[in-house]
């Protein structure tokens, strides 16, 4: 039972979440074709990443869909490198 309303407060949580990510996110032209909101939020659940560094790795994601930087595997210094 607690495990049950643990994991309903968790999803409410998600929920939220991903609301105020959509928010953000739909307020910067650079994500208007892509819901990066659900990356960001996976990457902050997944990998216990903080708010700003979940953000981060959304707009990498976005950028290097987009041809502009390259994502590490590794996220070593960061993982940007500018694609020429």
């Amino acid at each position: 039972m607690h495990s049950q309303l643990k994991q309903k407060k968790k999803m409410k949580n998600i929920g939220e979440l991903k609301k105020i990510y959509k928010i953000i996110l739909d307020t910067c032209f650079i994500f208007n074709d892509y819901p990066y909101y659900d990356i960001a939020t996976e990457e902050y659940f997944n990998n216990e990443l903080g708010f700003y560094d979940s953000m981060y790795i959304a707009l990498v994601r976005k950028l290097e869909f987009d041809g502009i930087v390259s994502f590490d595997k590794h996220f070593s210094n960061r993982g940007i490198n500018k694609i020429d």
